[in-house]
């Protein structure tokens, strides 16, 4: 499968797993409970491993690195700590989604 197609692939799992696969208990509390925002961003890695696994680019550093940046950036965004600098939302979710294309963009081709 071509390298590109691959990526897609890794692409649109990011945009499953980050959104239809978030329940509404993950959606409600994530931002004040630390142990949901962490079962959020272990489902958002984990599955986006398996992908690397299947395409033969795993490795730990990889997870570790999605689920920790994951946790990190969404955190931020949920707890509306952008606001402090007074960000509105819109540039609040571009600079999140621009992390995690760079998360990903990094695993992928490293």
């Amino acid at each position: 499968m071509p390298l590109a197609i691959q990526f897609m692939l890794f692409y649109w799992a990011n945009l499953i797993l980050d959104y239809p696969l978030q329940c509404e208990f993950q959606k409600k509390y994530k931002q004040e409970y630390h142990t949901v925002m962490w079962v959020h961003c272990m489902i958002w890695g984990f599955g986006l491993s398996l992908l690397l696994y299947y395409f033969g680019l795993f490795a730990w550093w990889k997870v570790i690195f999605l689920v920790v940046g994951h946790f990190a950036m969404d955190t931020w965004k949920a707890r509306g700590w952008y606001k402090y600098h007074n960000l509105s939302d819109g540039t609040a979710y571009m600079i999140d989604q621009s992390f995690h294309l760079g998360q990903m963009l990094l695993v992928f081709f490293r």
